[in-house]
């Protein structure tokens, strides 16, 4: 079994995640039932973020985690991804596509 656990810091107040096509819920940090994660709870500069976006995934299949910031277009925000933790198995990290500069 594998786990994935997201860590960064974000202006934007809350993105999405989904894990192979099915938004992640239930997850510490979430309200109950929102399929979003709080970015900056405080509305101050940059929020931290510890997200652990899935647990119990099979190691040795593929997996696709998709991040999804909600941005507010009145105002400049980022989310920064600094590290995504994989634990179990042999499971790894491929990026599948790189963000425009």
């Amino acid at each position: 079994m594998a786990a994935w656990r997201l860590t960064g810091t974000s202006s934007a107040e809350k993105s999405t995640a989904a894990s192979d096509g099915v938004a992640v819920t239930g997850q510490g940090g979430q309200e109950k039932g929102a399929d979003w994660f709080e970015g900056n709870r405080w509305k101050t500069g940059n929020g931290f973020l510890l997200w652990e976006v899935g647990r119990g995934l099979d190691a040795g299949t593929p997996h696709v985690l998709e991040i999804e910031p909600v941005f507010d277009d009145a105002k400049p925000q980022e989310l920064k991804l600094e590290s995504l933790c994989v634990a179990g198995g042999k499971a790894t990290v491929t990026l599948l596509q790189t963000a425009a500069e």
